[in-house]
C-alpha cells in the first residue's frame, strides 16, 4: 500500500469522513477517489490538489508529504527525509502524555517515543503499528 493511501485512510478515519463525502467535496468521481484510498491508483498533482483543498493545513501537510514519499526512489530513500512542517493537533493520549503514568520500564517508554517519532513522518510505520495492534487484539 502506498504512503499516500495509508495517510488518506488515517485522515478520513480521524475526521470521521466517508470516502463519498470527501470525493464530493473534492469534485471527483467516487470510484476514482476509492482508487486513491485503497492504493490501486495514485493521484496526479491536480488530483492531489483537489483532495488537499478539502482539508485543513495539518491534513494537507500529511497528505502532501506522503505523496512525496511515494515518489522518492528507493536508492535515495536513506539520503532524503521528507517531514511535515505543520503538526496535527493531538489529544493527551496521542501525544504520549497519558503513558507517563505507566509503570513500564524507561527503556520501553523510550522505545514507544521512538515509534511515535517515526510514525509522525512515515505512514508505513503507522500502518505497521495499526496492524500489530489488530493482531494483538485478535482481529
Amino acid at each position: 500500500m502506498s504512503q499516500f493511501s495509508t495517510q488518506l485512510q488515517i485522515v478520513l478515519e480521524h475526521l470521521k469522513l466517508s470516502q463519498s463525502e470527501v470525493a464530493k467535496r473534492a469534485e471527483m468521481q467516487p470510484s476514482l477517489f476509492n482508487g486513491y484510498y485503497n492504493g490501486s491508483h495514485r493521484p496526479s498533482l491536480e488530483g492531489l490538489e483537489k483532495i488537499c483543498r478539502v482539508f485543513d493545513k495539518p491534513e494537507r501537510a500529511a497528505l502532501a508529504a506522503a505523496h512525496l514519499r511515494d515518489e522518492l526512489p528507493s536508492s535515495a530513500a536513506d539520503l532524503v527525509r521528507i517531514v511535515n512542517l505543520v503538526e496535527s493537533p493531538r489529544t493527551e493520549e496521542e501525544s504520549g502524555e497519558a503513558y507517563s503514568k505507566t509503570k513500564l520500564p524507561k527503556k520501553v517508554m523510550k522505545d514507544f517515543e521512538f515509534l511515535m517519532q517515526q510514525a509522525e513522518n512515515d505512514a508505513g510505520v503507522i500502518a505497521w503499528i495499526k496492524s500489530t495492534v489488530d493482531v494483538l487484539r485478535g482481529r
